[in-house]
This record gives C-alpha cells, structure tokens and sequence, in this order.
C-alpha cells in the first residue's frame, strides 16, 4: 500500500527548519488527521460503487420498462394503419373497376370522348 502523508520525513523537515520535536510531532499529526479525514477508502469507493450501480439498475429497469409500453403502443398504431392502408386498397381497387367499367360500357355503347 502507497502512503499518503509519511509523518516521518514531515516531522524530519520540521526539525531540520528549527521546530521542536514535540512541534514538529503535533504539527504532522495535525496535518495527517487532515489529509486521512479528506482520502476515501476501499470500502467508501465499494460502498459508492455499489449505490451507483444499483441506481444504474433501476434507471435501466424504467427504461426497459418505457420501451415496452412504448413498443405496445406503436404495434396497435401500426395494426390501425396497416387495416386502413387495407381498406384503401380495396376501395382503390373498387374505384378502378368502376371506372374501367364505365369506359367499357361507354366503348360498347359508342360514347367517344
């Protein structure tokens, strides 16, 4: 494991710049009990890790969720389109006949146009 503050080489600099022992000591306690109380550990990331993780899931979940309605809604709109599209074929189709109905009946009767 990397160390975060060396207490050691701190008090060492301390001294070495005129400060007592006793100063030096405090003083680097002080220092780490700051610097510990700012630094996550494993088990912070793990504990983060693991809520993010099960928020993720749930955000997927609703999704999947939004998806699924949404896909129900869009196979009812595209069965209605697809019976109306039917139906216009069909009445295109009756359309046609008429009419080519009624340029053969107006050939056989002589009607020119």
């Amino acid at each position: 494991m990397s160390t975060i503050f060396d207490t050691l080489t701190y008090v060492k600099r301390l001294r070495d710049a005129g400060e007592s022992e006793a100063v030096a000591e405090a003083h680097a306690m002080a220092v780490r009990d700051l610097v510990l109380d700012q630094i996550a550990t494993k088990e912070d990331v793990a504990l983060l890790r693991s809520e993010l993780e099960a928020k993720i899931n749930g955000v997927e979940q609703r999704i999947k969720a939004a998806m699924d309605v949404t896909r129900e809604e869009l196979k009812g709109d595209i069965k209605a389109v697809d019976t109306k599209l039917t139906v216009l074929q069909w009445m295109l189709g009756a359309f046609v006949a008429l009419v080519a109905g009624a340029i053969l009946l107006g050939l056989r009767l002589g009607f020119s146009g």
